[in-house]
């Protein structure tokens, strides 16, 4: 039955064919920045829970813990001891300095700093400060790159966007099978339908009325 059904309706299937080099290229860098990202947050989350345990201010001056704001906010001010001092006129002048846009006011960002409850058990402000700022380099390293792991590859000469045109482009180009482009002819066009009407006689028989002669 697949025989026959390659011989007179061939036309109907599409050819497999190997996936084009860009397409390749494309899924490998895709696949690079999906573990970035998932390395970048990682890397966020032990942030968080260092801070939690020995800066809670610091991880609830802004909403998202890895947003630029926050992650200049760190490497400002990478201890409690070096937050000490903020006030509201500073906290102005680094959110204008930062050009933050995220609708509270240097009041609030302060209060908000304040209220965190202080670290039980707080370790050197000199390990806390090495840590947090580790953790800061490797987060900006990961973001960067996460956005076009080729621009980090020595002498590529493309970046993830000119892969993703040139794999649609060869998607484009790529020539249909001599069996697609071929129109069916009468003999194929009278199997199909020879089929369809024996189709339809096993139906009948089926449901036990007699097929038409």
């Amino acid at each position: 039955m697949l025989a026959d059904y390659a011989r007179t309706d061939g036309h109907r299937l599409r050819q497999v064919e190997p996936l084009a080099q860009a397409t390749r290229e494309l899924a490998a860098l895709v696949r690079a920045r999906t573990s970035l990202v998932e390395a970048r947050t990682a890397a966020s989350n032990q942030l968080w829970a260092i801070l939690a345990e020995h800066s809670p201010g610091a991880a609830l001056v802004f909403q998202r813990l890895t947003s630029q704001i926050a992650l200049a906010f760190l490497a400002d001010y990478p201890t409690p001891r070096s937050a000490a001092r903020l006030g509201q006129g500073r906290m102005q002048q680094f959110c204008r300095r930062h050009s933050y846009r995220g609708g509270k006011s240097p009041a609030e960002l302060v209060s908000r700093l304040r209220a965190a409850p202080a670290s039980a058990d707080p370790i050197a402000e000199k390990v806390l400060e090495t840590i947090v700022r580790s953790s800061l380099a490797q987060i900006g390293l990961l973001t960067d790159t996460a956005h076009d792991p080729s621009r980090h590859r020595a002498n590529s000469g493309f970046s993830l966007r000119d892969l993703t045109k040139r794999a649609q482009a060869q998607a484009l180009r790529r020539p249909l099978s001599a069996a697609a482009r071929r129109p069916p002819t009468r003999y194929r066009r009278g199997a199909w339908s020879g089929s369809g009407r024996a189709l339809r006689g096993v139906s009948r028989i089926q449901r036990g009325r007699p097929a038409p002669a």
